[in-house]
């Protein structure tokens, strides 16, 4: 044997030896995490080697399969050989929490960096990570177009990242179901890191296009991919277009299903609607959103981990990642928006089960919903040019500011900020924006492509409701699963599983729990430049009969308004009675007149309205308010500085006799508050009591 194949030899031997380390670290791991008996799946393993020898690495597997153990192992390993901490970009706060319960009993040090954090908390972790005391650290998209992450945060690691990690990594794709801007920056990212470094993307939805689009961006990878189909999961798809006969078949069937489980929601406030209605049909339910802070999360994730309670009604807060091996069931009580997203939430269910049972619910009102998300993805050309001439003009400008210019709402002004600072267009200092000398070059392709691809999966969304297929396979095909074989358990194959019927009586009380289902709204306790509304100059607290999409009350306020130019006398009933519980039960000793807002469009329809529910209250009623001038209708002022100044530019009080008295103040729609703020204050100022705003619905839809 010469010298060199001598060398060739060594390196041959060398080269197994490490990689029999390697494995047999990984195992012991393992073992640590799960038990002695604990063994690796098919492709897990394979994955790990891929990463530890510095392999770009693509996993695209089946929710359960155990993505998050590759990159746990594999930064294990990695920081014992004495590299640099894992950076985890992670998509969801609850996913990041989950995770970080997952991590430690491996021993490994995690922290998190998310918009959760004060910036005392922030410079903690930074100090930690200049120590080498952490591990792995989780961090939110939205974090990578921060200044101080990426020029201090990110510098101060000691010895430099030893792995990056994209979670969810479908984000990353135009094409994928959950494409989202803030994960464009990532591809940056990737093309400064040392190719030393290995890169671990994830994910379970990912078909051949968007595999592809990943590449694309992040270069060259590994692709470890393997079977979709999930054993367990029995699916059956229900169309049932009333919202009550959904409340009716949840209550009828959710204690039949076995263990806890998930109701998936398309809005919040029907997460919300569906929450109140299981509680008071005695099951034990939570709702689960966005809106709830971080400490009100964690504890109704926790007791949902803990089966404390039956039913965790979410939306899509709760979308990716959330790791309970025991869900029995996930209800769809509305269509989600792509057979993707579905595939995601169903696979909460059934990890460690034999068994686990999905239903999805189709109402009449769930593509209306969808389309909705899809108009307001993305800002306009015409807003985002809108947004940067205003920039050419200024030096710089806050949000608040760029609001009280431009007729946009806010979260319209911050998504056109947002891709101009990936773009580079606009650049952000402290809370103010500036206009950069970078060619103006907007993503209109590109958005046009998203927007396409989000209306063709809606439409594969509802060819699943109405196939007679396998309904596994179908899901599984979307995801380009070479798999060909009927599930044989689904509804499809197997006939159904859970009871379509409804029982009369069960469907009347959910009919008249929605005609109850009263929207309640707070006063504005600011005006929109920020000063405050003195307390003895705000509206009480307020509340609306209906919520104005809703079945029911909702759909008479639209015929009454836009058919036939006059409320139904049901509405005029309903009111009577709501608002008599309402002043019984908080104002009883209060002496109250009732009033309404002005309309020059409409003159007699809210009045008219309003002087027959003071007749069924036995009220007087009094017209306190006098539209002074024809403004544009309030819906169409799209933040609060435009909608405070419509009102108040147009508003002015009657003088009148019934000075002390508290005032019904009320109006057919509520959506902004300003009108009821503005003319509250109003009335206040002159000399009455209590201001009680009350309206037929709420044009607030929660999505």
């Amino acid at each position: 044997m010469n010298k060199k194949q001598n060398t060739d030899y060594l390196d041959l031997i060398t080269g197994r030896r490490f990689k029999m380390t390697f494995r047999v670290k990984a195992y012991d791991y393992l073992q640590q995490m799960f038990g002695p008996d604990a063994a690796f799946k098919e492709g897990q393993w394979e994955a790990i080697d891929s990463v530890l020898h510095g392999d770009r690495t693509l996993v695209v597997q089946k929710t359960g399969w155990g993505k998050s153990l590759v990159y746990f192992l594999s930064t294990r390993i990695l920081r014992d050989s004495g590299k640099g901490p894992t950076i985890v970009i992670s998509p969801l706060l609850s996913l990041m929490r989950n995770q970080m319960q997952s991590a430690d009993r491996l021993g490994l040090k995690a922290a998190t960096i998310d918009s959760s954090l004060s910036t005392e908390e922030v410079s903690g972790i930074e100090y930690r990570l200049s120590q080498g005391d952490i591990d792995i650290l989780f961090v939110s998209p939205e974090r990578l177009g921060n200044d101080r992450f990426m020029e201090r945060t990110i510098p101060l690691i000691r010895d430099g990242i030893g792995m990056f990690v994209i979670d969810e990594a479908h984000c990353v794709s135009d094409w994928g179901h959950d494409f989202r801007p803030d994960y464009r920056r990532i591809s940056r990212i990737v093309r400064t890191l040392s190719s030393q470094v290995p890169i671990l993307a994830t994910t379970a939805t990912a078909n051949n296009r968007v595999v592809q689009d990943i590449q694309e961006q992040l270069g060259s990878m590994k692709v470890i991919r393997g079977p979709l189909a999930r054993e367990s999961l029995h699916i059956q798809t229900i169309v049932m277009p009333k919202k009550a006969d959904r409340l009716a078949w949840l209550s009828s069937n959710i204690k039949k299903l076995p263990g806890s489980g998930i109701v998936y929601c398309s809005t919040i406030s029907d997460c919300e609607l569906v929450a109140r209605w299981l509680t008071e049909q005695g099951i034990s339910a939570v709702h689960y959103t966005g809106r709830l802070t971080k400490e009100e999360r964690i504890e109704r994730e926790e007791s949902l981990l803990q089966n404390s309670i039956k039913v965790l009604v979410a939306n899509i807060a709760l979308g990716m990642g959330f790791d309970k091996e025991d869900v029995g069931f996930v209800v769809h009580f509305q269509m989600p928006n792509s057979l993707l997203t579905y595939y995601q939430q169903i696979g909460r269910a059934g990890r460690k089960l034999e068994k686990a049972y999905i239903v999805l619910l189709h109402g009449e009102e769930d593509e209306s919903i969808q389309q909705y998300f899809i108009r307001n993805a993305f800002p306009s050309s015409e807003d985002m040019l809108a947004v940067i001439e205003l920039l050419e003009t200024e030096d710089i400008l806050t949000v608040n500011q760029i609001c009280s210019r431009l007729n946009l709402t806010e979260s319209t002004v911050k998504d056109c900020l947002k891709l101009l600072l990936i773009d580079s267009i606009v650049t952000k200092d402290g809370s103010g924006y500036t206009r950069t000398l970078q060619p103006i070059q907007l993503q209109d392709a590109r958005i046009s492509n998203v927007l396409s691809n989000k209306e063709h999966e809606l439409e594969r969304m509802k060819s699943f409701i109405h196939t007679e297929e396998c309904l596994m396979k179908f899901v599984i095909r979307e995801l380009d699963d070479p798999a060909r074989n009927d599930c044989g358990i689904c509804s499809n194959c197997n006939g159904d599983f859970v009871g379509r019927n409804i029982q009369a009586d069960i469907v009347f009380h959910a009919e008249i729990f929605l005609q109850r289902n009263y929207f309640h709204f707070e006063p504005r306790k600011q005006w929109a430049s920020g000063a405050r509304i003195t307390e003895n100059r705000r509206c009480e607290s307020g509340f609306a009969l209906s919520r104005y999409s809703d079945s029911g009350w909702g759909r008479l306020v639209r015929i009454g308004k836009y058919q036939n130019n006059h409320f139904d006398d049901q509405l005029v009933v309903a009111a009577t009675e709501a608002l008599a519980h309402w002043i019984q039960s908080n104002y009883p000793n209060d002496s109250f007149v009732v009033s309404s807002i002005p309309s020059l469009r409409r003159q007699d329809l809210v009045r008219d309205f309003a002087i027959r529910t003071a007749h069924g209250l036995g009220l007087p009623y009094v017209d306190l308010l006098t539209k002074t001038e024809s403004r544009p209708e309030q819906k169409r002022m799209n933040n609060s500085h435009m909608q405070e100044q419509n009102v108040r530019d147009s508003l002015e009080v009657n003088n009148s006799n019934f000075n002390g008295n508290s005032v019904i103040l009320i109006d057919d729609m509520v959506d902004s508050r300003w009108t009821f703020t503005v003319a509250g204050f109003l009335l206040k100022e002159s000399g009455y009591d209590r201001i009680l705003p009350f309206a037929l619905s709420s044009t607030s839809e929660s999505g």
